[in-house]
C-alpha cells in the first residue's frame, strides 16, 4: 500500500490518460475538442491538451487537469476524485486520516485558488498591458490567450473572497492576498502584468511584471519557487533554457520548446531530474557576465547533454526576436543550435593557459564523478574523450581516473558514515544517568521499555542497551 502524498497523486495522474478518460464521458468531435460539458455550448469550445495532459473551455473558462475534470463533472471533492481516479488506474489507495484529508483538500484548494487568480487577471489585461506585450515585446494574442497573462488592477480580493467565497485563510497562504499588521486584508499584486505558470493545466505559480518601472521588476508570490517556468516543454527531447518569462515565451511561439528559470541564478541543482526525458537542453540565458557565470551552473548540474548558444553581449532571447523578422529568428536560432559546442567542449577552448585547462580538466573529472548513473557517466567519458583524444589521452586512461575518484569519494563516504554512528553513540551514551556507588563503580540509569534499569558501564547488559538504542535511532 502506497502513502498518500504528492508522488502518488502524481502516480494516477500519469497512469490516467486525460484524453482516453474524458473520451469515455463525452463525445471527442476531432483533434482533440468537444462540446463543453460545463455550459450551453453550441460550437465546440472545450479542448484538451495531450501533452499537458489538461483540458480548457475557451467558452467558459473552465481549465485544470483529470482530477478538475471529475470534480466539476461529479461535484465531489479532491478526495473522492482521488479515489475515483486510483480505482480507474487500478491502484490502491489506502485509509486516509482526518488530518490527512483535510491536507490534501486545504492542497488542492489552493491550487483552485491560484487557477481562479490567474483567470481573473487574465480577464482584467488592460489594453495598455495588452500593447505593452505585442509591441513592445513581440508576443502574439494566441501565446497570451495560451498562457493566460493577465493584469493585476485591483478587484481580486472582493472577486475571492466575495462573489467566489473562498476561505480567507486559504486566500493569504496561496499568497495571493495579503494581511496588514492591522489585519486588513488586500491584493498581493497591484499595476502589474500577471504570468501565470502553468503545469498540466493547474498554476503552479504567479509572477508580476511592472508596466511602469516600480521596484522591483519582477516580483514572485511570498514562498520559494519550485518549478521552472513552462514545464510542459519538458516532454521534448531538445529543450531550451532562459532566463525569464519574455526569453521562453518567444522561443515557445516560434515553434522552440523552451523554459525559463526566472533569474540567472536561479537554477538549483535538484531540477536536473526534471530534463531526465531530454536528449539535448540548450542553454541561452542573457549576454552578460551574469548570464554566462549561470550558464556554466546550469551546464555543470546538467553535465555534457548541456549545449550553450553564447547571445550578443548584453541582448538575451526576446530582444532578438523584436530585431529580427520571424523567419530570420528562427533561422539565427537554428544556427545557433547546430553550432551549439558542448559543455565539455566550450570549457577546453575557453582555456587561455596551461593553469587554467588543468583546472578545468579538474572540474570536468569532478563533474563525471558526480554523475550517479553508470551509463550516463560511460556517456561523459565518451564525449570527453573526443575532446581530448588528439592529445593522446586514451578513453581507458580517462575511465580508471574516474574509477579512482568514485573509489576515494566512497571512502570518505564510509568515514563520514562511521563518524556520524559514532556520534550518534556517544549521544545515546550520554541519554544516560551516570553514576558511582559506594565503591566507587560506575554505573548507568537508562529508560528500557517504558521503565528505567541500572547497568554498570562495563557490563555486557549495557552495551546491549546501547547496541539497541543505536539501531532504533538509526532505522537499522
Amino acid at each position: 500500500m502506497m502513502n498518500i502524498e504528492r508522488e502518488f497523486i502524481e502516480l494516477v495522474r500519469e497512469r490516467v490518460d486525460i484524453i482516453d478518460f474524458i473520451g469515455q464521458h463525452i463525445e471527442l468531435i476531432g483533434n482533440n475538442k468537444a462540446l463543453c460539458p460545463f455550459h450551453d455550448d453550441t460550437n465546440p469550445s472545450f479542448t484538451i491538451n495531450p501533452e499537458g495532459q489538461y483540458f480548457h473551455c475557451f467558452g467558459c473558462g473552465k481549465t485544470g487537469d483529470v482530477f478538475s475534470f471529475i470534480q466539476l463533472l461529479e461535484n465531489c471533492t479532491f478526495i473522492e476524485a482521488l479515489q475515483k481516479l486510483a480505482s480507474y488506474a487500478g491502484l490502491h489507495m489506502k485509509e486516509l486520516s482526518p488530518e490527512e484529508k483535510q491536507r490534501l483538500e486545504d492542497e488542492r484548494y489552493i491550487a483552485i485558488i491560484l487557477q481562479t487568480t490567474a483567470q481573473f487577471y487574465h480577464s482584467n489585461l488592460i489594453p495598455a498591458a495588452h500593447e505593452y506585450l505585442i509591441e513592445k515585446r513581440g508576443l502574439t494574442q494566441e501565446t497570451i490567450t495560451q498562457f493566460l497573462i493577465g493584469y493585476a488592477k485591483g478587484g481580486l480580493c472582493h472577486y475571492l473572497l466575495k462573489e467566489c467565497n473562498y476561505p480567507q485563510d486559504l486566500c493569504i497562504r496561496a499568497g495571493v492576498l495579503k494581511q496588514s499588521e492591522t489585519c486588513t486584508i488586500s491584493d498581493f499584486y497591484n499595476s502589474r502584468i500577471i504570468f501565470p505558470n502553468i503545469i498540466k493545466g493547474q498554476t503552479v505559480h504567479l509572477t508580476g511584471r511592472s508596466l511602469d518601472d516600480q521596484d522591483p521588476k519582477y516580483l514572485h508570490l511570498p514562498g520559494g519557487i519550485t518549478h521552472l517556468y513552462n514545464e510542459n516543454a519538458l516532454r521534448s527531447k531538445e529543450v531550451y533554457i532562459t532566463e525569464g518569462v519574455f526569453d521562453a515565451l518567444s522561443l515557445v511561439q516560434e515553434g522552440f520548446p523552451a523554459v525559463a528559470i526566472l533569474g540567472s541564478h536561479s537554477f538549483k541543482p535538484e531540477y536536473a531530474r526534471k530534463f531526465n526525458q531530454t536528449d539535448t537542453v540548450y542553454v541561452c540565458l542573457d549576454g552578460d557576465q551574469a548570464g554566462l557565470d549561470g550558464t556554466i551552473k546550469i551546464c555543470a548540474i546538467l553535465g555534457n547533454k548541456a549545449k550553450l548558444i553564447l547571445l550578443p553581449k548584453n541582448t538575451d532571447i526576446n530582444e532578438l526576436l523584436i530585431s529580427n523578422n520571424q523567419d530570420q529568428f528562427r533561422e539565427s536560432i537554428k544556427e545557433a543550435s547546430a553550432q551549439a559546442p558542448t559543455f565539455f567542449e566550450f570549457l577546453l577552448n575557453s582555456c587561455h593557459s596551461e593553469q587554467e585547462r588543468e583546472n578545468v580538466d579538474e572540474l570536468i573529472y569532478e563533474i563525471m564523478v558526480q554523475e550517479p548513473d553508470p551509463t550516463k557517466r560511460d556517456i561523459m567519458i565518451g564525449k570527453y574523450y573526443q575532446t581530448v583524444k588528439s592529445q593522446g589521452i586514451t578513453k581507458k586512461a580517462i575511465r580508471e581516473k574516474v574509477n579512482l575518484s568514485l573509489k576515494n569519494e566512497e571512502a570518505k563516504d564510509k568515514v563520514a558514515k562511521q563518524e556520524s554512528q559514532l556520534d550518534t553513540l556517544i549521544r545515546l551514551g550520554l541519554e544516560a544517568e551516570l553514576f558511582k556507588d559506594e565503591y566507587n563503580k560506575p554505573f548507568a540509569r537508562v529508560s528500557r521499555d517504558g521503565h528505567y534499569e541500572i547497568y554498570p558501564i562495563k557490563s555486557t547488559d549495557f552495551n546491549h542497551w546501547l547496541i539497541s538504542s543505536f539501531y532504533k535511532k538509526t532505522d537499522r
